[in-house]
C-alpha cells in the first residue's frame, strides 16, 4: 500500500460543517475501500492529534476492519486492540506512525467483545502497558459474553435458548468443519488470554461512569455490551461500538446474574433495566445526546467505508433511535394478521439472505430485544408457548419518546 501522508479536504470530503472541532484530518496510509490497512491522523482544534489505525478480523465481517484510537492523555493510550491476530498489523501500524509500542502507558478497552479486546493480552505483554476497562469488563472475564444467562421461565428465553443450540449444531456441522475449527482455536486463545489478565501480574484499572482521567471523561453506555463505555475528550467521542455510522449495533435482551456476581449485584437490577436490553440501550444513547450536538464520533467501525470517511456528531443517536422505532413499528404490523411466533416475526422483517446459516440466530436474538420493549409499553403479550400478539394499544412511541425527552 501507499504510504503518504495527504490532507483529505481535496482528496476524500469528510462533513467539516457537523464536526467543527476537528482541524484537519491527513491520510498516512491508504487502506482497501472499507479500509482495511488505512491509517489516519486527527487533529482537532485543541490542538490533540489522534491517530486511527484499522486492525484487520481473523474472520469475514460486513462491518469492516476495528478501528483503534491512538492519542496522548498523561502518557500515550491506546483505545482497543482489535481482534485476535490483529498484533502484527497493530505493530505494522506504530511503526509507520513513529511510535514505539514500549512507549504506549495504557490500553483502554471500548468494551469485551472479541473483535475488540481479542488482541488485548497479546498487546499487553508486548507492550507492557495497563488495562484500563469498566468494572464489568473485568466481572465478565471468566464468562462467554455469549453465553447467554437465560431465565427459565420467560418464554422468550426459551426460544432463544433452542436457537442458539440450532446455531451451535450448525457450526459443527461437518460442512462447516473447517470455520469451526478455525473459530475454536482462536476462541481458546482468546479465553486464554482473559484467564492470564485475570491471574498474572498485568496492572488493571476499573472504570466506572464519570470517572475522570487526564482529559478524558468516561460513560457507561450499556445496551449493546454490559461493559460499553464512551470515552470524552476536546469535542470527540470514542463510542465503541456504542455509536455506528451507517449500521446500529445489535442490542441486548435482558438476562440474568451469572451465580457467582450474585453477591454483587442485584439479580432484580440484571432482570431489570440497568444493564441490558433495548430499552437500556436507548437510555444510553440518550445520555449521549446531552453532550454538545457539535462533538464528533470516532467509532470502532464504518469510520471509512466504500471510499468514503463517516464522522457524525453525536445527533447520530437520534437516527439510531429512529431505526429502533421503525423496527418496532415492522415487528407490529407483522402482528396484525394475528398471534404468531417470534420466528414468523423474523422471516417477516428480515431479509433472507440475512436469515442463511447462524444468521437466523442473531435475527431471533434481535427480534427479542425488540419484543421486551413492547411489553413494557403494553403492546403486545407473549403466550407461554412463545405466540406473540398484539393488545391492540400503540404505546411504544410515546415510550420511547419519553426516555429521549
Amino acid at each position: 500500500m501507499c504510504i503518504r501522508k495527504l490532507k483529505l479536504l481535496n482528496d476524500i470530503p469528510w462533513r467539516e460543517s457537523i464536526n467543527p472541532n476537528i482541524a484537519n484530518i491527513e491520510i498516512v496510509r491508504y487502506g482497501d475501500t472499507d479500509g482495511y490497512g488505512g491509517i489516519f491522523n486527527i487533529s482537532l482544534k485543541t490542538g490533540r492529534l489522534i491517530s486511527a489505525i484499522a486492525l484487520p478480523h481473523h474472520y469475514p465481517s460486513r462491518t469492516g476492519p476495528t478501528w483503534a484510537y491512538l492519542t496522548n492523555n498523561d502518557g500515550l493510550t491506546l483505545i482497543d486492540a482489535g481482534s485476535q491476530g490483529a498484533q502484527q498489523a497493530l505493530e505494522e501500524a506504530l511503526i509507520i506512525l513513529g511510535q514505539d509500542i514500549n512507549a504506549i502507558d495504557r490500553l483502554i478497552l471500548t468494551h469485551g467483545h472479541q473483535d475488540h479486546d481479542g488482541n488485548g493480552y497479546e498487546f499487553i505483554i508486548n507492550s507492557h502497558s495497563e488495562l484500563w476497562a469498566h468494572e464489568m469488563y473485568f466481572d465478565y472475564l471468566d464468562e462467554d459474553f455469549f453465553d447467554y444467562k437465560l431465565d427459565p421461565s420467560s418464554s422468550l428465553h426459551r426460544i432463544v435458548g433452542k436457537y442458539r443450540q440450532d446455531m451451535l449444531d450448525w457450526q459443527k456441522h461437518p460442512s462447516n468443519a473447517e470455520a469451526h475449527e478455525h473459530w475454536t482455536k482462536h476462541h481458546d486463545r482468546y479465553k486464554h488470554g482473559h484467564s492470564r489478565i485475570m491471574t498474572g501480574d498485568i496492572v488493571c484499572k476499573k472504570l466506572n461512569d464519570g470517572d475522570v482521567f487526564g482529559d478524558f471523561t468516561f460513560i457507561y453506555t450499556p445496551g449493546h455490551s454490559v461493559d460499553q463505555v464512551c470515552i470524552y475528550t476536546d469535542g470527540v467521542l470514542f463510542t465503541g461500538d456504542h455509536v455506528l455510522p451507517q449500521i446500529s449495533p445489535h442490542p441486548t435482551f435482558r438476562q440474568t446474574l451469572p451465580k457467582r456476581l450474585s453477591k454483587k449485584y442485584s439479580k432484580n437490577q440484571f432482570l431489570g433495566r440497568e444493564h441490558f436490553g433495548l430499552e437500556r440501550y436507548i437510555r444510553s444513547l440518550a445520555k449521549i445526546l446531552l453532550l454538545n450536538p457539535d462533538t464528533s464520533v470516532l467509532p470502532a467501525h464504518r469510520l471509512y467505508n466504500h471510499n468514503r470517511l463517516h464522522i457524525r456528531n453525536v445527533n447520530r443517536c437520534k437516527e439510531i433511535v429512529r431505526h429502533h422505532m421503525r423496527r418496532l413499528e415492522k415487528i407490529v404490523e407483522a402482528l396484525e394478521g394475528g398471534p404468531i411466533t417470534v420466528e414468523d416475526i423474523a422471516r417477516k422483517i428480515f431479509i433472507r439472505r440475512k436469515l442463511l446459516g447462524g444468521g437466523i440466530y442473531a435475527a431471533v436474538n434481535e427480534v427479542v430485544s425488540h419484543l421486551e420493549l413492547l411489553i413494557d409499553s403494553g403492546d403486545i403479550r407473549v403466550s407461554m408457548k412463545g405466540q406473540v400478539a398484539l393488545t391492540g394499544s400503540r404505546n411504544f412511541h410515546a415510550y420511547i419518546n419519553s426516555i429521549i425527552d
